[in-house]
């Protein structure tokens, strides 16, 4: 039987997480192989009552840490630590995710299918999005550019530049047809990563100093430096509805947080 951590990062997006924990209810009730911890990191700055309510209803064995905004990985560090690494062991796979996607139905059968490979540290699963209608996984393929870092974040530093590419960005692009196989990548798409037991085995930690962005080469660098590898593996199935937490943020926050993130990256792995 797998026993599984999966912690999930809310910020003021109510609905959306309530959609998420009944997907993963759903998914979780059609397997009896697999034990299942959940762990609600709210990031809001204001707490809601009627979420904490509804999630518990969903399940009173989910625990919600309320916490101060300390980003993404931020608040993936707090809940690996208020389990404890030890304890974390304990665990076949640890999922970390935003609350904007959804689990298939099948995701857990799928995820209870996956053998257990000495070299694989982290699952990039299909993640399909829901306005764009392609699959967001592979990432990155190979480990970018110096050159193509500088250049993204020269793209960050200058507003006009910036809200060119937020602006192409948001266009819906037609469905990406090409059917990608299982395989070895680079680094995975941020919104839901599955880390296995492998990974905290050989001592990878959680310890990303970067409120937003970039977590994906953070990941990916870490697996090199312990030697694992990315898998992305399309069985497992995820839906994305594009409504995430950065939406709510202005470009400048945005753009600010990206360089951030940027100028961290070029310093440590280039």
């Amino acid at each position: 039987m797998k026993k599984i951590l999966q912690i999930i990062v809310n910020y003021h997006s109510e609905e959306d997480t309530l959609q998420y924990i009944n997907s993963i209810c759903e998914s979780k009730s059609i397997i009896d192989s697999v034990t299942l911890d959940i762990i609600l990191v709210d990031n809001s700055i204001t707490k809601s009552k009627l979420l904490r309510d509804e999630v518990l209803l969903m399940d009173r064995n989910i625990k919600i840490i309320d916490n101060e905004n300390v980003g993404y990985f931020g608040a993936f560090k707090v809940a690996l630590e208020s389990v404890g690494y030890k304890n974390v062991l304990l665990y076949d796979h640890v999922i970390i995710s935003n609350v904007d996607v959804k689990l298939n139905l099948d995701f857990f059968s799928e995820l209870q299918k996956i053998n257990k490979n000495s070299n694989i540290g982290v699952l990039a699963p299909s993640i399909v999005s829901e306005f764009r209608g392609n699959d967001l996984n592979p990432k990155i393929m190979k480990k970018p550019k110096k050159n193509r870092i500088y250049l993204n974040y020269m793209l960050f530093k200058y507003p006009l530049l910036f809200k060119l590419y937020a602006e192409l960005s948001n266009k819906k692009i037609k469905k990406n047809t090409l059917a990608y196989k299982a395989q070895k990548i680079y680094a995975p798409h941020g919104s839901f990563i599955i880390f296995n037991k492998i990974f905290f085995e050989l001592g990878g930690v959680i310890d990303y100093p970067i409120f937003l962005f970039g977590e994906e080469i953070y990941v990916a660098e870490v697996m090199k430096k312990i030697g694992l590898e990315v898998h992305y593996t399309p069985s497992l199935k995820i839906l994305d509805s594009d409504h995430g937490s950065t939406s709510k943020e202005s470009r400048k926050f945005i753009a600010n947080e990206h360089r951030k993130a940027l100028v961290f990256i070029l310093k440590n792995y280039y």
